[in-house]
Protein backbone atom coordinates (compact mmCIF):
# COMPACT_ATOMS: atom_id res chain seq x y z
CA UNK A 1 0.00 0.00 0.00
CA UNK A 2 1.42 3.35 -1.03
CA UNK A 3 1.94 5.54 2.03
CA UNK A 4 3.67 8.63 0.65
CA UNK A 5 1.11 11.38 1.12
CA UNK A 6 2.62 13.59 -1.59
CA UNK A 7 2.13 10.85 -4.16
CA UNK A 8 -1.38 10.10 -2.92
CA UNK A 9 -2.31 13.79 -3.04
CA UNK A 10 -1.07 14.14 -6.59
CA UNK A 11 -3.10 11.12 -7.70
CA UNK A 12 -6.19 12.52 -5.95
CA UNK A 13 -5.63 15.94 -7.56
CA UNK A 14 -5.47 14.30 -10.99
CA UNK A 15 -8.58 12.24 -10.34
CA UNK A 16 -6.61 9.00 -10.54
CA UNK A 17 -7.07 7.77 -6.95
CA UNK A 18 -9.58 4.98 -6.38
CA UNK A 19 -11.41 6.41 -3.37
CA UNK A 20 -14.28 3.94 -3.68
CA UNK A 21 -12.32 0.79 -2.90
CA UNK A 22 -8.51 0.80 -2.65
CA UNK A 23 -8.21 4.25 -1.06
CA UNK A 24 -11.59 4.64 0.62
CA UNK A 25 -11.26 7.67 2.93
CA UNK A 26 -12.74 5.91 5.98
CA UNK A 27 -11.78 2.27 5.58
CA UNK A 28 -8.21 2.67 4.28
CA UNK A 29 -5.27 3.25 6.61
CA UNK A 30 -1.71 4.15 5.69
CA UNK A 31 1.39 3.18 7.59
CA UNK A 32 4.08 5.71 8.33
CA UNK A 33 4.17 9.44 7.77
CA UNK A 34 5.48 11.90 5.19
CA UNK A 35 7.58 15.03 5.64
CA UNK A 36 5.53 17.32 3.41
CA UNK A 37 7.96 20.24 3.72
CA UNK A 38 10.83 21.22 5.97
CA UNK A 39 9.66 20.89 9.59
CA UNK A 40 6.17 19.75 8.56
CA UNK A 41 5.03 16.15 9.08
CA UNK A 42 1.82 14.72 7.61
CA UNK A 43 -0.07 11.65 8.84
CA UNK A 44 -3.22 10.02 7.47
CA UNK A 45 -5.70 7.98 9.45
CA UNK A 46 -9.40 8.41 8.78
CA UNK A 47 -8.57 12.11 8.53
CA UNK A 48 -5.29 13.88 7.88
CA UNK A 49 -3.37 15.55 10.67
CA UNK A 50 -0.05 17.37 10.87
CA UNK A 51 2.85 18.33 13.10
CA UNK A 52 4.91 21.51 12.84
CA UNK A 53 8.40 21.72 14.30
CA UNK A 54 8.66 25.31 15.55
CA UNK A 55 12.36 24.95 16.48
CA UNK A 56 11.25 25.09 20.12
CA UNK A 57 8.75 22.28 20.38
CA UNK A 58 6.10 20.63 18.22
CA UNK A 59 2.54 21.73 17.50
CA UNK A 60 -0.09 19.28 16.27
CA UNK A 61 -2.75 20.47 13.86
CA UNK A 62 -5.56 18.04 14.66
CA UNK A 63 -4.82 14.72 16.30
CA UNK A 64 -6.40 11.81 14.47
CA UNK A 65 -8.80 9.18 15.78
CA UNK A 66 -8.46 6.74 18.66
CA UNK A 67 -7.03 4.28 16.11
CA UNK A 68 -4.14 6.71 15.48
CA UNK A 69 -2.97 7.10 19.09
CA UNK A 70 -0.13 4.54 19.00
CA UNK A 71 0.97 5.05 15.39
CA UNK A 72 1.01 8.85 15.69
CA UNK A 73 3.11 8.68 18.83
CA UNK A 74 5.57 6.32 17.14
CA UNK A 75 5.87 8.40 13.96
CA UNK A 76 6.19 11.76 15.71
CA UNK A 77 8.76 10.59 18.25
CA UNK A 78 10.74 8.90 15.46
CA UNK A 79 10.65 12.12 13.41
CA UNK A 80 11.69 14.41 16.29
CA UNK A 81 12.92 12.21 19.16
CA UNK A 82 14.29 15.11 21.21
CA UNK A 83 11.35 17.49 20.80
CA UNK A 84 8.24 17.72 22.94
CA UNK A 85 4.71 18.33 21.74
CA UNK A 86 3.89 21.69 23.30
CA UNK A 87 0.49 22.38 21.79
CA UNK A 88 -2.30 21.04 19.61
CA UNK A 89 -5.20 22.66 17.77
CA UNK A 90 -8.44 20.75 17.29
CA UNK A 91 -10.09 22.19 14.18
CA UNK A 92 -13.44 20.71 15.27
CA UNK A 93 -14.92 18.03 17.49
CA UNK A 94 -15.23 15.07 15.11
CA UNK A 95 -13.61 11.91 16.42
CA UNK A 96 -11.08 11.58 13.58
CA UNK A 97 -9.40 14.82 14.75
CA UNK A 98 -9.00 14.70 18.54
CA UNK A 99 -7.32 11.65 20.10
CA UNK A 100 -3.60 11.33 19.36
CA UNK A 101 -2.39 13.75 22.02
CA UNK A 102 -3.05 10.99 24.55
CA UNK A 103 0.42 9.46 24.84
CA UNK A 104 2.05 12.89 24.92
CA UNK A 105 -0.23 13.79 27.82
CA UNK A 106 0.76 10.54 29.53
CA UNK A 107 4.46 11.28 29.03
CA UNK A 108 4.02 14.71 30.59
CA UNK A 109 2.14 13.25 33.55
CA UNK A 110 4.84 10.63 34.16
CA UNK A 111 7.62 13.23 34.13
CA UNK A 112 5.59 15.77 36.12
CA UNK A 113 5.74 18.27 33.26
CA UNK A 114 3.09 20.41 31.58
CA UNK A 115 0.81 18.64 29.17
CA UNK A 116 0.52 19.98 25.63
CA UNK A 117 -1.86 22.94 25.55
CA UNK A 118 -4.92 22.12 23.46
CA UNK A 119 -6.74 24.96 21.68
CA UNK A 120 -10.21 24.88 20.16
CA UNK A 121 -13.30 26.94 19.51
CA UNK A 122 -15.48 27.57 22.56
CA UNK A 123 -18.33 25.36 21.26
CA UNK A 124 -16.19 22.21 21.09
CA UNK A 125 -16.58 21.16 24.76
CA UNK A 126 -20.37 21.26 24.39
CA UNK A 127 -20.12 18.76 21.55
CA UNK A 128 -18.00 16.44 23.70
CA UNK A 129 -20.67 16.67 26.41
CA UNK A 130 -23.33 15.84 23.81
CA UNK A 131 -21.33 12.83 22.60
CA UNK A 132 -21.26 11.46 26.15
CA UNK A 133 -25.04 11.75 26.41
CA UNK A 134 -25.70 10.02 23.08
CA UNK A 135 -23.23 7.10 23.07
CA UNK A 136 -25.71 4.48 21.90
CA UNK A 137 -27.20 6.71 19.23
CA UNK A 138 -23.79 7.67 17.81
CA UNK A 139 -22.69 4.02 17.85
CA UNK A 140 -25.75 3.03 15.81
CA UNK A 141 -25.65 5.81 13.22
CA UNK A 142 -21.90 5.52 12.60
CA UNK A 143 -22.13 1.76 12.10
CA UNK A 144 -24.79 2.44 9.49
CA UNK A 145 -23.27 5.51 7.82
CA UNK A 146 -19.74 4.14 7.51
CA UNK A 147 -20.58 0.43 7.09
CA UNK A 148 -18.66 -0.54 10.23
CA UNK A 149 -19.22 -4.28 10.43
CA UNK A 150 -17.51 -4.72 13.80
CA UNK A 151 -19.81 -6.06 16.54
CA UNK A 152 -17.72 -4.62 19.39
CA UNK A 153 -17.57 -1.12 17.87
CA UNK A 154 -18.66 1.50 20.40
CA UNK A 155 -18.64 5.28 20.27
CA UNK A 156 -15.80 6.76 22.38
CA UNK A 157 -16.72 7.63 25.96
CA UNK A 158 -13.76 9.81 27.00
CA UNK A 159 -12.42 12.98 25.38
CA UNK A 160 -9.45 15.33 25.72
CA UNK A 161 -11.06 18.66 26.52
CA UNK A 162 -9.24 21.82 25.39
CA UNK A 163 -7.24 23.99 27.76
CA UNK A 164 -7.90 27.25 25.91
CA UNK A 165 -10.98 28.13 23.87
CA UNK A 166 -11.89 31.22 21.91
CA UNK A 167 -14.86 32.72 20.07
CA UNK A 168 -13.74 34.55 16.93
CA UNK A 169 -9.93 34.77 16.72
CA UNK A 170 -6.96 33.74 18.83
CA UNK A 171 -3.20 33.88 18.33
CA UNK A 172 -0.45 32.02 20.14
CA UNK A 173 3.23 31.54 19.47
CA UNK A 174 5.55 28.57 19.90
CA UNK A 175 9.19 28.83 18.89
CA UNK A 176 9.50 30.85 15.70
CA UNK A 177 5.90 30.18 14.59
CA UNK A 178 2.76 32.24 15.12
CA UNK A 179 -0.50 30.32 15.01
CA UNK A 180 -3.42 32.49 13.93
CA UNK A 181 -6.68 30.71 14.74
CA UNK A 182 -9.97 31.84 13.20
CA UNK A 183 -13.48 30.55 13.65
CA UNK A 184 -15.63 29.91 10.58
CA UNK A 185 -18.56 27.60 10.07
CA UNK A 186 -17.15 24.73 8.08
CA UNK A 187 -18.11 21.09 8.49
CA UNK A 188 -19.28 21.98 12.00
CA UNK A 189 -20.27 25.07 13.98
CA UNK A 190 -17.05 24.87 16.06
CA UNK A 191 -14.73 24.86 13.07
CA UNK A 192 -11.28 26.50 13.27
CA UNK A 193 -8.79 27.21 10.51
CA UNK A 194 -5.13 28.02 11.14
CA UNK A 195 -2.56 30.16 9.41
CA UNK A 196 1.17 30.18 10.24
CA UNK A 197 2.56 33.28 8.48
CA UNK A 198 6.25 32.56 9.05
CA UNK A 199 5.93 29.25 7.17
CA UNK A 200 3.06 30.26 4.86
CA UNK A 201 1.11 27.24 6.08
CA UNK A 202 -2.68 27.28 5.87
CA UNK A 203 -4.48 24.46 7.68
CA UNK A 204 -8.19 24.61 6.74
CA UNK A 205 -9.38 21.63 8.78
CA UNK A 206 -12.57 20.25 7.23
CA UNK A 207 -14.10 23.39 5.71
CA UNK A 208 -17.09 21.70 4.10
CA UNK A 209 -18.85 18.36 4.17
CA UNK A 210 -20.35 17.59 0.80
CA UNK A 211 -22.37 14.63 1.99
CA UNK A 212 -24.59 16.54 4.39
CA UNK A 213 -26.89 19.52 4.26
CA UNK A 214 -26.81 20.12 8.00
CA UNK A 215 -24.22 21.02 10.64
CA UNK A 216 -23.02 18.03 12.64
Amino acid sequence: MMSNLKELSELAWQGELDTKFEHHPVHTFYEGSTELAENLLGLKGIGGFYVIDTNDGLVMIDAGSHLDIDSAYAEITKWRPKSKVKAAVFTHHHVDHIFATQKFDEDADKSNEKRPIVYSHKLLPDHFDRYKKTLGWNTAINKRQFAINVPHFKWPEEYRYPDITFEDEYTFKVGDCTFELSHGRGETDDHVWIYVPERKILAPGDPIHLGSSKWW
